[in-house]
């Protein structure tokens, strides 16, 4: 009979049934947003594109410009480089009407420096609102019927660092392409070919933002650009004198040349302190002065409508000061209409008209289209004033080419192996990392176990180092009896019994 072991109770603490389905369900929340977020982080690629805005501010699916700046993710990679404005190069604006040409005059901060293709300045789409006319210059050729006018544009620092520049802004007119360039005509139909003959009909045409209110100035700056066109040949029909004149060895004039100052201050715009310079007889262009004022305004404040520098005073903005500003030529009716009539009758009944390439003519021959423009305040042939601009004024800068860092999603294979990759390494990190600091709280706020001294215990000492009475473990599957034998007694019995049964 082998002598009673000694029993131990073990305590085994019970899993709730709703621990696992919270695991598991906390895992699966946990892996769908670890494969969003690598899909974020690790799913796209850096390209780069051409873009002609640097200051774009894409919306991605993961940052949606709702949520606040501290909450968005970066949706670009980096900033776009900048480029260089080019010398003798023609450049345009971004505005709905970039009808005029524009050249770096000069750099005012820095000098740019030196290479194969000129100087250079530094340009990243800062904004023309701070640039002002200064003076303009306008060359006619009346023989060819047709002028360019040229304005100078100071610009206020702008950028980082800030630049200061000027600018030349350039306009054509002419009465036959052909001869000479005509920004009108250029701009409505770059790909087509046109003379006077043929004008436009509608201004439907290629080119024309037909749904803009910006055409209405494209419109008045033709008509009055018509104006001049046809003083210039009144003038030229009309310059001849009586053999006994000293005046009749003068033939028409070549070229001739005028500068403007074209501040917007009290002095009137017609005033002849503005005006200098003129051609060898300045009798020449007396009679059409006030026409030439007319065109050089509507180009200045044109000018303002491209740069996205509008004033009160906008002639094109303000019907007011359009009424103001722009006058009928005094000389008109006094002079050249008399004398043409004398003269050429047969032109003048067969030229019954002013025509303008796109907004059609005048009523008659014996009327101006600033007379028309100014007679009243309703449209005249489709052209309305004052422009109803937006508000506030989209940004105008040079139209240019950027290189700029942009995401694109990876290919499928790419995707799928950057996602799991990252997402399970992240999922087993997580875990680990739970359960270490898991293990650390339980040890740490366990409750001591009464029987844990005697459970360690070593039970290869002596006998009687073992209590005679223990406590009771606590367990669900066994409960010990609170008997302990006494294994010394039970030796002794042991070999008492062994000795009867030898004798």
């Amino acid at each position: 009979m082998s002598p009673p072991t000694l029993a131990h109770g073990v305590e085994r603490s019970s899993r709730p049934r709703w621990f696992t389905v919270i695991y598991y369900g906390s895992s699966f929340i946990l892996i769908t947003i670890l494969v969003l977020l690598n899909v974020i982080v690790a799913g796209y690629e850096e390209i780069t594109v051409l873009r002609t805005d640097p200051n774009f501010d894409p919306e991605q699916w993961w940052a949606p410009k709702r949520l606040p700046q501290a909450l968005r993710f970066r949706t670009k990679p980096g900033e776009c480089e900048e480029t260089d404005l080019p010398r003798d190069t023609d450049l345009r604006t971004n505005s709905s009407l970039p009808l005029f040409t524009y050249r770096v005059a000069n750099d005012l901060s820095s000098p740019a420096p030196e290479d194969s293709d000129g100087a250079q300045s530094p340009y990243k789409a800062d904004p023309l609102d701070k640039c002002a006319v200064e003076n303009m210059a306008l060359v006619m050729e009346p023989k060819v019927l047709a002028f360019s006018i040229e304005a100078s544009l100071l610009c206020d620092p702008t950028g980082k660092p800030p630049y200061a520049r000027q600018f030349k802004a350039s306009y054509w007119r002419a009465w036959n392409q052909v001869l000479r360039p005509d920004s009108i005509v250029s701009y409505i139909a770059p790909r087509n070919f046109h003379t006077q003959s043929t004008p436009y009909k509608s201004p439907a045409e290629p080119g024309i933002p037909s749904n803009s209110t910006y055409i209405n100035a494209l419109g008045v700056l033709d008509a009055l650009s018509t104006d001049l066109i046809n003083m210039m040949l009144l003038r030229q029909q009309t310059w001849v004198f009586p053999p006994e004149d000293p005046r009749s060895k003068n033939q028409v004039p070549d070229l001739g040349h005028l500068e403007w100052d074209s501040q917007n201050d009290a002095l009137p715009p017609n005033h002849r302190k503005r005006i200098k310079g003129g051609f060898e007889d300045y009798g020449y262009v007396l009679a059409i002065n006030t026409t030439i004022v007319n065109v050089l305004l509507a180009v200045r404040d044109a000018i303002y409508l491209d740069i996205g520098n509008v004033s009160s005073t906008n002639i094109y903005t303000n019907k007011t000061a359009f009424n103001n500003l722009i006058q009928a030529e005094p000389l008109f009716d006094a002079l050249l209409l008399p004398k043409m009539w004398q003269l050429h009758p047969d032109i003048m009944l067969v030229s019954l008209t002013q025509c303008t390439w796109v907004w059609g003519c005048t009523r008659n021959v014996n009327v101006t289209w600033a007379q028309e423009l100014t007679s009243t305040d309703d449209p005249v042939n489709n052209i309305v004033l004052p422009l109803d601009l937006p508000s506030p004024l989209p940004r105008s800068v040079v139209k240019m080419v950027y290189i700029c860092p942009q995401y694109r999603i990876k290919s499928w294979g790419s995707l799928m192996t950057a996602v799991f990759v990252g997402t399970f390494t992240m999922y087993l990190t997580v875990r680990e990392a739970f359960t270490w600091i898991a293990s650390k709280v339980k040890r740490k706020h366990r409750n001591p176990d009464p029987n844990a001294e005697y459970i360690n215990k070593d039970l290869s000492g002596s006998d009687d180092d073992i209590p005679r009475k223990l406590s009771t473990p606590r367990g669900l599957a066994y409960t010990p009896l609170n008997y302990i034998p006494n294994l010394a007694s039970s030796r002794g019995w042991t070999s008492h019994t062994s000795e009867e049964e030898r004798v």
